[in-house]
């Protein structure tokens, strides 16, 4: 017999795994010492039910397999004779051995180790025995882990199990003396054991390394302990420096590495001056470090010691003293040794108890207390749980760090709670802390856990009113930063000293309700926080870069590190990242408990062959009262639903109980406990109860005695089938005892029938099929197992009974019986008497009449009594019998197994006739209803040959007249006989009667013969078969033959039935039917076939659809059976609609008729129907998957759970996604750094982190004021990054260093069981997936439930489910109707969830489950359907002012695709734009046409998500704001003319230019101050001097400007003899040539105001000069190219740019210098003036700086330039966008002036008067002049002029008409006259 250990058999029989990587080992001491508790099951410990024989068992643990020598591999059990010796076979897998086996005695007797020796180990077996092994790795110490030390070592060290005892012996007398034993503190003792042949030295250094940064320390894979315990630290000597503890481990093979000690905290400070006794394990303490609180008392623990072991043993072990003392503890208790156990046990498990009463006697409260490690933890304290079923004490503390145990036992022992311990840890709780409520724990917290919780944090400034932090010590001032650091556990905390209130609060945060690293927080809580300037990241590390400049909220959850835990409450220290430079922090008290699991109780039946499919049995209403075995509290009642479920939240790792107080309907209340334990996660209870049944009793009686059979028939053997009708499948037989009764136990409530099957011998079949029903719903409580059910009459058998007639006549006169032929002479009155072979009594007696013959038949000639009232119901009616005859009797005399003797009675034989022998009648002729007809001829005795139909199958007389027979001779040949109805004729023909018989009328002569059947009647077929009889020559040789049975089969019938789908038709394999009979099914011999609504015949159709059934009886020769379906093919819907068809019977040669039928089966269908939201719209395009439950991994519905599917063999992380990234700077004093984003917007960077978006930066740097080469860079969100100035071989350039991610990686766990890699405890939020260092995508780990990805072709995909290895989705996609089929499911439990929405749908979240039932249907009907709604995107668009954020109306938007197809065009309104249903991706809102007032947007990439929630899209418009500047200048001309010179005005600021031909000039500088590029830009010059022939135009250097949009310009001229209406034929147009775009220049709107060249100035009487020239060049345009005519000038010149740009200008800066519109703007050299304009950097940085210049008009001055006369300059800009208008256009001028003077002469005094008067005239022309230029400045005519007032400029020459009387000819330019006055105002 083969066993392979794979867990499946009852844990109490495993001792455990022993190997390298065991998690939880169930620790037992050695068996030497009898701790080994018993681990059979009750039901195993019952003494073997035959003495002679014994069974064995096996139990193999994991790793291996048993086997028993000799006996089959495949028995799990054995019977072998008691006492012999059994051989076991130990068999284990490849690297693993077993060293020994362990038998466990049924009668509870000790446990016996037995070695294993070449693979077998041999035993006796004395009883019932358990065998169990327990393999261990190849190179581990195998089971000497559990066994004692049987030393004087290991004698002396349990004596030592206390620590007195052992310091005594082991104490440094250096370091300390011994005067006294007090304790005085605690040590937390961390004991770590790594694998030396992992890590060859290792260090503490190494242990808490992390050099990967994977948040696994580097030791992990070597890493076999990390046990957290406690060593008493006592003081034994007043003048020693130290306390002494017991700290040290002896752990097999191991030496110590390292050691180290600190405050205890997670990163305090060392601690020096501790001196560890490696050899002793002894600690001494300097005293310094036992601290007081501000009370003045002990704390408790204030430090800590890590011991690094190191140990090369795979199967290292812990060894320590136990001490077990037990007082009148009944049984067999364990007792004191040492023990080993494997480091890497959690926890330590001693069975207590070594058998039944040792495990009856002992309680949790007989464990008066136990001591580890010198600390006593009593019951109250929750650090050990007792077992009372196992007998198994459970310490909570890790093997690895027990140094001692020391239990003590006493019958009903009594305990104070508390203890010296626990009274130091309350007076750390002094405290004022407020108390946040009550958090459940899957383990006890301890001091210095930590975990990260999700929830909302915010940026205050102020408390909020919501819970108050605790800080320590708040009066001694700069607790801040401190109250943060402890928070985190990198400073210690007093936490007697925390007290509660409003310190610094600027933060808050709320705490989600959550469960998370298995702590369960119930509610959310917000509390506010005390802030710091501590750098504190997402992930809870202290980074003193961090800080989230820009955020006043975030969602990066907290931090929360349990400070010191005491009882039920523990404090907590709460942290949230920084933001504005503060983290936040604060300690709060919380209650904790252990997470209470949910215990599902399943309520069964004890017996599901009685209940199964049986209405009367229910498992609702099941109501049991639900107590804690400590002390038998009452916990809770349940009552079970119509599942026979119910649920329970209770305590982890608890012993209870339950008491049934009431049972469901049809069950027996269950007596006594049913015991169970919780764990730390859910568990199940089944709850069974014995169904209540029935005991059947039958009471066979004759019909005539109504009891006791007739003598020689019995009423033992009856055969019964009892059958429930409503436990289907459910029937037995049995047969009735010799006193005819019988009784069938446990027959289910309900419906019954009761059906004879075979008659006792010597009683006819009973055909009556009984039917009973006994209901459970009387019955609220079944006070026993059974309910007596016993007919009173219903079993009355009627027996078999035949006749007898006898004709007595006068023979022949020799002894043959063939010389007469009984027609002789009749004897008249003579007796015959009936004697009873059984009893030899006379039963009756018949009397010949008159014509010789008497018959039992025949009342007159039986005996009186035989016809008496007391005999028969009828005296015509004779009975030879006992009891009375009735009506069911077919003859006069009954059955007797030993036949009847006939004996005539000699003295009544008349004178001349012969006495005849007595002859016999044999029970084999003895058929029921027939008669026996006798001829006695004198003394020879006659039978005639009486031929008897009986059924072949059961023997029994077929009573049907019809079956035809004949006699055959000797020969074969039919014989004729004397027709006894016809004298003359002949019968060769005999046909039964309605009995079923049929007698020759005539006697045979002596022969042989034979009986041949020529015809039968329905149901039966012709016996082919002749029977052969003899009749003998001498009489006295003849038996009295008188019967010839002819027996015949049935015919029978087959049916086929053809399964096919109705959806597509195909043929069904594994449809199941019951044969089901329509009606009574009896056979013509009485025999029941079958009741109507038998099951006849179970049938399974197979791969062609087809099922036939077995033969089937045609009762009397037609008989109608129906399919029903009892089970349909999988995927199809059950139909249990009878399918009838009828067997009919066809002759007597045919032996099997058949039958046909068809019926389809509805596939199992489930419709999904899927609408839009909100509506009823149909969605078609929507993807499904439908799946089985039981295909699903299972990670756990925890919210924080995630399993992603991913290549096996990848290395697979997730990182939590921070929008932004981290950028600061690393710079010295006189550089500064900034960040460009392509839109322009400028950030700059300091040594604080900066949060930014992720994308493509320019990274400018300045030093020293000088602007270093950009370098572009990329930012990745999540990341943080230094900028800093490099300087390298070509120089110094901004560089950025990525310094890595914000928030750490965590990585996710293969699991070969799910084929996925899986994650627990995740916070939470949106995770970065990467791939093999690949990113795979953003997921969201869901805060209520588990989360599951997918990821295919590197790309993460959201699912709702995985599946196991090998297992699929079926999927559909809903069509036009918005519906989608699944067919064809199997039974089972199925879900079903939108895998993908159409595009711009968002998939339902839920997961909607329903189930398919064994019959098909989908909770009871015949098609399943559910309904989704998808949400769709909602993309709100806005078109708002930047200003003022108001709706901007009138702009066209579009709104294209990623391949720029538009998906959507308007034009805004009032009301925000909102496209529904626009697919996930990105999309590009681009202004077509603006508004006129406004400038065009950038178009804006924006990208949708998949959401329901609106998603906003806002693109800003900037109204347009339309102004330029012009600045002219002039050079001072040298006057021609002789006796001129300049400075006539003596106003001029600038010397002459020195020429002898008067030449001059002037500059204009320009530029575009709008906020927005323009679409002219046009410069005017009006040459006044050149109308008025004072000066002349020589050449014109044209101006060097940037951002004009084509770097092109138009120069134009007029001339004084330029027509007005003169139209240039160029067609030159800078504004519709410069390849700008804008749809207002062709509107309908502008065109009142553009002309049809699309351009406000006018150019009429305009001619060009040059088109197309650069913008940026200088080029000389000289007059004299012209071709003017001689008398021909130049009077004006007009610059035309088109679009020009924002900040288009031709001078860099000086447009805020004083004098810049004065008229006396003078210059002494207009090249110089140009030079001082600047240059503008290339943007390449490589090509040549581009120089900025005025435009400069050459001059000549004329001989009309003469003292006394002006040179007047005029010049303007005028802008326009969208044709202008009000903020549209833009307008202003400049002039200058200068004069000259007759140069002064020496006069002599007779010339005053002539210098008088040119001073006179000199000021009359300043006069004249000053009142020019202030009309120009100044003048507005009057409302009611209706002439022009003459303002200096003379039109004609101009060629325009003044209309508006102030020189401007508003229908040239398109503009309203009010805005040119709103510029002609400033001058």
């Amino acid at each position: 017999m083969k066993h392979a250990g794979n867990g499946g058999h009852t844990a109490r029989a495993k001792l455990g795994r022993l190997g390298v990587g065991a998690l939880s080992i169930v620790f037992a001491l050695s068996q030497a010492l009898g701790l080994v508790a018993p681990a059979v099951p009750a039901a195993w410990a019952e003494p073997a039910a035959e003495p002679e024989t014994v069974t064995v068992t096996l139990a193999a643990g994991e790793h291996g397999s048993l086997a028993i020598a000799g006996e089959d591999a495949e028995a799990d059990t054995v019977q072998v004779d008691k006492g012999s010796n059994v051989t076991v076979e130990v068999t284990p897998d490849d690297g693993w051995f077993a060293d020994s086996l362990t038998t466990f005695a049924g009668d509870g007797s000790e446990a016996a180790k037995i070695d294993v020796e070449d693979g077998r180990a041999t035993f006796k077996a004395e009883t019932d025995t358990t065998v169990t092994c327990a393999f261990y790795e190849d190179g581990s110490n195998g089971s000497a882990a559990l066994e004692a030390v049987a030393t004087e070592a290991s004698a002396k060290q349990a004596k030592e199990a206390s620590d007195k005892a052992y310091i005594e012996a082991n104490l440094d007398e250096s370091l300390s003396g011994l005067d006294k034993f007090e304790r005085r503190d605690v040590l937390t003792v961390t004991t770590t054991t790594v694998d030396s042949g992992k890590v060859a030295a290792p260090t503490l250094d190494g242990l808490w390394a992390d050099a990967d940064g994977d948040g696994m320390g580097d030791y992990s894979d070597a890493l076999k302990s990390n046990a957290v315990s406690h060593a008493v630290l006592y003081d034994l000597d007043d003048s020693s420096d130290y306390l002494v503890g017991r700290a040290g481990s002896d752990i097999s093979g191991a030496t110590l590495a390292d050691w180290g000690a600190s405050e205890n905290n997670a990163d305090a400070a060392m601690r020096r001056g501790l001196k560890f006794d490696a050899a002793t394990g002894l600690v001494y303490v300097p005293k310094k470090y036992t601290v007081k609180n501000s009370a003045g008392e002990y704390k408790v623990a204030s430090s800590r010691i890590q011991l690094l072991y190191a140990t090369s043993d795979k199967g290292a072990v812990n060894t320590f003293p136990v001490k077990v003392e037990a007082e009148n503890v009944d049984g067999r208790a364990a007792k004191s040794g040492t023990a080993s156990v494997d480091v890497s046990s959690p926890d330590t498990q001693i069975a207590l108890a070594r058998d039944k009463a040792a495990r009856k006697s002992i309680s949790d409260a007989t464990i008066e207390s136990v001591t580890v490690n010198g600390i006593e933890y009593t019951r109250d304290l929750d650090m050990w749980t007792y077992d009372k079923d196992t007998g198994t004490l459970d310490i909570l503390i890790a093997a690895a760090g027990v140094r001692s145990v020391d239990i003590k036992l006493a019958n009903d022992a009594e305990k104070n709670v508390g203890s010296w311990l626990a009274a130091l840890a309350t007076e750390a709780f002094a405290g004022n802390v407020w108390n946040i409520g009550t958090w459940e724990f899957q383990s006890a917290p301890w001091a210095g856990m930590s975990f990260h919780t999700a929830g909302h944090n915010k940026y205050t400034g102020a408390r909020t009113g919501a819970t108050l932090p605790a800080v320590e010590n708040p009066s001694g001032g700069r607790y801040e930063a401190k109250t943060i650091y402890q928070a985190l556990g990198t400073q210690n905390v007093d936490v007697s000293a925390l007290q509660s209130g409003a310190w610094s609060i600027e933060r808050s945060c709320t705490i989600a309700a959550q469960t998370v690293s298995g702590v369960t927080i119930p509610s959310a809580t917000k509390v506010d926080l005390t802030c710091g300037h501590v750098g504190v990241n997402p992930s809870g590390q202290l980074d003193p870069s961090y800080n989230q400049a820009v955020h006043t909220d975030d969602d990066y959850g907290q931090t929360v590190r349990i400070a010191a835990v005491n009882g039920d409450e523990a404090i907590i220290g709460v942290t949230v990242p920084t933001t504005f430079t503060q983290a936040g922090a604060g300690f709060f008290k919380i209650k904790w408990k252990l997470n209470k699991v949910r215990y599902t109780f399943s309520k069964c039946s004890a017996n599901v062959s009685i209940t199964d499919g049986n209405s009367e049995y229910s498992v609702e209403g099941a109501e049991y009262d639900i107590y804690r075995s400590s002390d038998n509290a009452l916990v809770s009642h349940i009552v079970t639903d119509a599942s026979g479920n119910a649920a329970l939240d209770l305590e982890p790792n608890q012993a209870y109980y339950a008491v049934e107080t009431k049972a469901p309907a049809g069950y027996t209340l269950h007596e006594g406990h049913i015991t169970f334990r919780t764990g730390n996660s859910a568990g199940t209870e089944q709850l069974k109860d014995d169904p209540g049944a029935v005991r059947l009793t039958i009471n066979k009686k004759d019909s005539a005695t109504l009891g006791d059979a007739q003598n020689g028939s019995t009423l033992g053997g009856a055969e019964y089938k009892v059958t429930s009708l409503s436990t289907p499948g459910w029937e037995q037989t049995g047969k009735t005892n010799s006193k005819g009764v019988l009784t069938i136990h446990d027959v289910p409530l309900g419906k019954i029938r009761v059906e004879e099957i075979k008659a006792p011998n010597g009683y006819k079949l009973d055909s009556t099929a009984h039917e009973y029903e006994v209901k459970a719903g009387s019955y609220t409580v079944i006070p026993s197992d059974e309910i007596n059910l016993e007919p009173e009459d219903d079993f009355k058998e009627n027996p078999v009974s035949f006749d007898i007639e006898i004709a007595k006549t006068k023979g022949g006169e020799d002894d043959s019986w063939e010389s007469d032929d009984g027609q002789g002479n009749a004897a008249a009155g003579v007796q015959f008497q009936i004697i009873s072979n059984t009893t030899e009594e006379v039963v009756g007696t018949l009397t010949t009449n008159d014509a010789g013959f008497a018959s039992t038949k025949d009342a007159a000639t039986c005996d009186d009594t035989s016809t008496s009232e007391d005999k028969t119901d009828d005296p015509a009616r004779p009975w030879f019998g006992s009891g009375k005859r009735n009506a069911g009797i077919s003859g006069a005399v009954p059955y007797d197994a030993a036949g009847y003797t006939i004996r005539e009675v000699d003295s009544t034989v008349p004178e001349g006739f012969d006495h005849v022998d007595d002859w016999t009648i044999s029970a084999d002729d003895l058929v029921d209803g027939t008669t026996k007809y006798y001829s006695v001829i004198d003394k020879t005795l006659n039978s005639r040959i009486q031929i008897v139909k009986t059924d072949a199958e059961t023997g029994n007389t077929v009573p049907l007249s019809g079956f035809k027979f004949q006699v055959l001779d000797s020969n074969g040949e039919t014989m004729s006989f004397t027709d006894p109805y016809d004298v003359n004729g002949t019968v060769d023909t005999f046909t039964t009667d309605d009995a079923g018989q049929v007698t020759i009328p005539q006697r045979l002569k002596s022969g042989k013969y034979s009986i041949k059947e020529i015809s039968a009647v329905a149901p039966y077929t012709v016996n082919g078969d002749a029977v052969g009889f003899e009749v003998p020559k001498d009489y006295k040789k003849a038996s009295p033959v008188t019967v010839i049975k002819v027996s015949d089969k049935q015919a029978k019938g087959k049916a086929t039935i053809t399964k096919t789908c109705s959806h597509d038709g195909e043929a069904l394999q594994g449809a199941e039917y019951d044969v089901v009979a329509q009606q009574d099914i009896v056979s013509p011999d009485g025999t029941v076939r079958a009741a109507a609504g038998d099951v006849v015949d179970h049938v399974k159709t197979g791969d062609d659809g087809k099922a036939t059934t077995k033969g089937l009886y045609l009762g009397a020769g037609s008989a109608t059976y129906a399919f029903v379906e009892t089970k349909a093919p999988s995927g199809h819907v059950l139909d249990e609609t009878p399918t009838a068809f009828t067997l009919s019977y066809e002759d007597g040669a045919t032996a099997e008729v058949k039958a046909a039928s068809d019926q389809s089966d509805a596939p199992t269908r489930f419709d999904v129907y899927k609408i839009v939201k909100g509506g009823d719209t149909p969605l078609p395009g929507a993807k499904f998957q439908i799946w089985n439950a039981d295909d699903e991994i299972s990670i756990g519905n925890t919210a924080g759970n995630l399993a992603v599917r991913a290549e096996a063999g990848s290395e697979v992380s997730i990182r939590k996604a921070v929008a932004a990234a981290s950028v600061k700077a690393d710079i010295d004093d006189g550089t500064s750094l900034m960040l460009k984003s392509a839109n322009g917007m400028e950030t700059t960077l300091g040594a604080d982190a900066v949060d930014m978006e992720p994308g493509t930066y320019t990274m400018i740097a300045t030093r020293d004021g000088k602007t270093l080469e950009g370098e572009e860079v990329e930012i990745e969100a999540g990341k943080s990054y230094t900028a800093k100035v490099a300087t390298g071989l070509l120089g110094a350039k901004p560089a950025l260093t990525d310094d890595g991610y914000t928030m750490p990686a965590i990585r996710l766990a293969w699991s070969d069981a799910d084929s996925a890699y899986e994650g627990r405890g995740l916070g939470a939020g949106t995770y970065d997936l990467t791939v093999s260092g690949k990113p795979a995508g953003s997921i969201a780990v869901d805060k209520d439930g588990a989360t599951y990805v997918s990821v295919a072709g590197g790309k993460a995909r959201r699912v709702p489910i995985l599946l196991k290895k090998g297992k699929s989705a079926e999927e559909g996609v809903t069509g036009a109707d918005g519906s989608i089929d699944f067919w064809h499911l199997a039974p089972g439990t199925y879900r079903v969830a939108e895998s993908e929405a159409p595009a711009g749908y968002v998939e339902a979240p839920e997961i909607k489950t329903f189930t398919v039932g064994t019959d098909g249907r989908i909770e009871g009907r015949e098609a399943g359907q559910t309904s989704f709604e998808d949400d769709f995107t909602k993309v709100r668009i806005s078109k708002r002012d930047i200003t003022d954020e108001s709706e901007v109306e009138g702009a066209k938007l579009t709104v294209t695709d990623s391949e720029g197809k538009t998906v959507d065009s308007w034009t805004s309104t009032a009301e925000d734009h909102e496209i529904d249903a626009l697919a996930p991706g990105k999309y590009t809102l681009t202004e077509e046409r603006t508004p006129t007032t406004y400038d065009q947007a950038e178009s804006i990439e924006f990208e949708v998500r998949k959401t329901g929630e609106v998603q906003t899209v806002t693109m800003y418009d900037s109204p347009i704001s339309v102004s330029g500047e012009i600045d002219k200048r002039q050079e001072i001309a040298d006057p021609v003319v002789k006796d001129t010179e300049a400075n006539g005005d003596g106003l001029n600021t600038a010397e002459t230019k020195a020429s002898n031909d008067g030449s001059y000039a002037y500059t204009i500088d320009f530029r575009s101050t709008s906020s927005t590029w323009t679409d002219e830009f046009t410069v005017e010059d009006d040459l006044t001097a050149a109308v008025d022939g004072r000066a002349q135009l020589t050449s014109i250097t044209t101006p060097q400007a940037l951002e004009d949009h084509d770097g092109k310009m138009n120069v134009w001229y007029k001339t004084d003899k330029t027509p007005e209406d003169y139209v240039d034929e160029s067609g030159a147009n800078a504004t519709l040539s410069d390849g700008h775009e804008n749809p207002w220049l062709s509107d309908e709107a502008t065109a009142p105001t553009l002309g049809e060249d699309g351009r406000a100035v006018d150019f009429t009487g305009w001619k060009l000069w040059r088109a197309d020239v650069p913008t940026t060049e200088a080029t000389e345009l000289s007059v004299a190219d012209l071709g003017l005519e001689d008398d021909e000038h130049v009077t004006a010149v007009r610059f035309e740019y088109g679009r020009v740009e924002a900040g288009f200008t031709t001078r860099d800066g000086g447009w805020d210098r004083d004098g810049i519109k004065d008229a006396h703007d003078d210059i002494a050299s207009a090249e110089d003036t140009a030079k001082e304009n600047g240059f503008h950097p290339d943007s390449s940085g490589d090509g040549p700086e581009t120089a900025y210049a005025p435009a400069i008009f050459h001059m000549k001055t004329t001989d009309g330039y003469t003292a006394g006369r002006a040179l007047d300059n005029y010049a303007r800009v005028d802008l326009f966008r969208n044709g202008g208008g009000d903020g549209l256009e833009g307008h202003d001028e400049d002039q200058v002036t200068q004069t000259a003077k007759a140069v002064t002469v020496n006069l002599d005094q007779t010339g005053r008067n002539v210098i008088i008067g040119l001073a006179a005239a000199l000021a009359v022309a300043a006069a004249a002049a000053a009142a020019l230029i202030y009309r120009r400045r100044t003048r507005a005519p009057a409302a009611d002029d209706e002439e022009p007032d003459d303002d200096g400029y003379d039109r004609e020459d101009y060629g325009h008409e003044d209309r508006h009387g102030d020189g401007y000819d508003r229908a040239d330019y398109g503009y309203d006259d009010r805005y040119r006055d709103e510029i002609r105002d400033r001058y």
